[in-house]
């Protein structure tokens, strides 16, 4: 099974009074330092096939990016998460300085993630306060992860660039992600990459074609593959989560197979006297 257990930052579980201060306007409280400039910010919020939840949770560990802070709005007051013991709103901010391979200079890397999905009137707020978060901080871009639903029986999980700025994608399907021909996609994603262009903040989304039907590890995998393609230097490898995927499909193959109901036995023919 993928093990979603994730690193929390030292500093998270420290008294709520010792935080770093932040400017009274900003809608993330901080448990520790965020240094936004020239920084990649990763968003990943429920979709198809939980494909880009299970990628946000498998960067964090995998990088040990430590919780570093949470989005506080009226908005998200009705639910709160609980990971190891520490109390945060559902959407978190995780990150910071990454390791690089030898001889490399990596910018920062953060990722904002929630598990649970944004009632629709709250999916508007939160997009414009995450894109003048990132704008404020002089973030070098946002990178949306997304999914659409996979054709039945095609088993290849494929990944797509769209961005609204075309310089932009030029540069990612340079990078060797092929474009999204055509596609449909709501909820916070469409609107954190319309947004970011009325704004001018650079932007751009990944969007990987995932199962409808259950936990799309696969699909995940191919997410963490392209994330790797755009920021090279950093180390990450996605065959341990590839590995994790292929189990867990095939234990929910066995759970269908097991829940399947018998078929009926044939009735007997007929006898006349």
């Amino acid at each position: 099974m993928i093990d979603l257990r994730l690193k929390v930052g030292a500093n998270a579980i420290k008294d709520r009074t010792a935080r770093r201060a932040v400017p009274e306007k900003s809608p993330v409280d901080e448990f520790e330092p965020i240094r936004l400039k020239d920084a990649v910010i990763l968003t990943a919020f429920p979709t198809t096939g939980s494909a880009t939840s299970i990628a946000a949770q498998y960067l964090v560990r995998h990088l040990g990016l430590p919780l570093v802070g949470h989005l506080r709005m009226p908005d998200l007051n009705g639910f709160v998460n609980i990971q190891a013991g520490v109390v945060t709103s559902v959407v978190r901010v995780y990150g910071g300085q990454v390791a690089c391979k030898i001889g490399k200079t990596c910018p920062s890397l953060y990722v904002v993630t929630s598990d649970l999905p944004l009632p629709p009137k709250v999916m508007d707020r939160v997009a414009s306060v995450l894109i003048g978060w990132a704008a404020a901080g002089n973030a070098h871009m946002l990178l949306v992860l997304e999914a659409v639903g996979r054709l039945p029986g095609d088993d290849t999980p494929d990944v797509f660039a769209a961005s609204p700025d075309a310089a932009q994608l030029k540069a990612i399907v340079k990078a060797g992600i092929p474009a999204m021909e055509r596609a449909l996609i709501g909820g916070i994603g469409a609107q954190l990459l319309l947004e970011s262009a009325q704004r001018g903040m650079r932007a751009a989304s990944l969007l990987v074609e995932a199962s409808r039907d259950h936990p799309d590890g696969r699909a995940a995998a191919a997410l963490v593959e392209a994330v790797a393609l755009l920021v090279p230097d950093v180390q990450v490898d996605a065959r341990p989560l590839q590995k994790e995927a292929m189990e867990l499909e095939r234990q929910i193959r066995n759970a269908q197979a097991q829940a399947k109901p018998p078929e009926p036995e044939p009735s007997a023919a007929p006898s006349f006297v």
